[in-house]
């Protein structure tokens, strides 16, 4: 026992003697981190100085805005150097020389706790130790009737140990069911992704797409588009919106066919809507449809177009200020229903 104690009492004061030598290791070293703060911070000034001095002309870089004195590229004595390194090769080196000794004071740091936790044990084996001695002594010269303090001591230290261990068994086996659950959350999301199709479109999506595509071609080719081939129009699988070889269509159509567009792309949803299952709502509202002076026959074919939606069971409705005598003779040849307001719709309440 006795042994024991001089071989933990020999590697207590060891570790205590290599802790206070790393303890003035690492003081250095935040010195010289803080001296290499202090240094790149005023070669990262004067790069600033030199920065300003290339855009003004009153300040050039080797020489003293002030005094006009020559001044070389570097921090130390002027008279000191005849070569110098530049300072924004000596900013890399400074940084360079701060990440490594900042490493190194990470390391030291680490094995610094480490060094604490073994002193930490070291001394409570010792104070077991010594307890363990302190009853052996006492067991020496107490009456031998008595009951052994030694043996009491070392089962209550036993029973402390094994409450410890089933402690530590319960919050193992408390784990263990977090992780199971864990693992059967995870399994099942493993079959989640497994089930997500590996293109961004499924085989239905893609026909709907070709479907809307082919109809909004029909119906631009119906409504009089003329700035390039109805036949070059399709329909984005990312934005769902009309495009020619990829691209968007923009400014590079006129302002009559861009509403043309907009007609075309429109009805094409709301006929696709009849053919296959979309969220579209059956209902389409047009307000002056025939903006940017859209020729006559393309907007007669719009509303003839359009007149076609009852039969499938939906709805389009135009709202226009179009002169009367105009639309008579289009709408007299399909199936609508009119209302008419004369004068203003919003009117003054008396």
């Amino acid at each position: 026992m006795t042994q024991r104690v001089d071989d933990l009492n020999a590697e207590r004061i060891r570790l205590h003697g290599l802790q206070q030598l790393k303890l003035a290791d690492l003081q250095s070293l935040r010195r010289r981190i803080a001296s290499l703060d202090e240094d790149l911070q005023k070669n990262l000034d004067v790069q600033r100085l030199q920065r300003y001095s290339g855009v003004t002309a009153a300040l050039t870089p080797d020489r003293c805005p002030t005094c006009e004195q020559a001044l070389a590229d570097t921090l130390l004595a002027q008279e000191a150097l005849s070569v110098i390194m530049p300072v924004s090769d000596n900013i890399e080196y400074i940084r360079s020389q701060k990440k490594m000794f900042e490493d190194i004071l990470v390391r030291e740091e680490r094995d610094e706790n480490d060094r604490r936790e073994q002193l930490s044990a070291v001394g409570r084996q010792l104070s077991d130790h010594y307890t363990q001695i302190r009853l052996l002594r006492s067991e020496l010269v107490a009456p031998g009737t008595n009951p052994s303090a030694a043996v009491i001591e070392e089962r209550i230290r036993a029973e402390a140990r094994l409450r410890d261990l089933e402690a530590l068994q319960a919050v193992f086996d408390d784990a263990l069911d977090r992780f199971r659950g864990l693992q059967e959350a995870y399994t099942e999301l493993l079959r989640e992704q497994a089930e997500i199709p590996k293109e961004k479109l499924s085989p239905l999506d893609k026909d709907k797409l070709g479907r809307l595509t082919r109809l909004v071609q029909g119906r631009a080719a119906d409504f009089g588009f003329s700035t390039f081939s109805p036949s070059e129009l399709s329909i984005s699988e990312d934005s769902y919106r009309p495009e020619k070889e990829g691209f968007e269509i923009g400014f590079e159509t006129s302002a009559s066919d861009a509403i043309r567009l907009k007609w075309a792309y429109q009805m094409g949803l709301l006929e696709l809507s009849s053919e296959q299952t979309t969220n579209h709502p059956g209902l389409l509202v047009f307000d002056e449809p025939r903006q940017q002076s859209s020729s006559r026959p393309s907007f007669k074919n719009l509303l003839g177009r359009a007149a076609g939606a009852k039969e499938r069971g939906q709805q389009v409705i135009f709202s226009t200020s179009e002169d009367i005598e105009i639309l008579r003779p289009i709408t007299a040849g399909i199936d609508c229903n009119e209302v008419i307001f004369p004068g203003y719709i919003l009117q003054k309440i008396d």
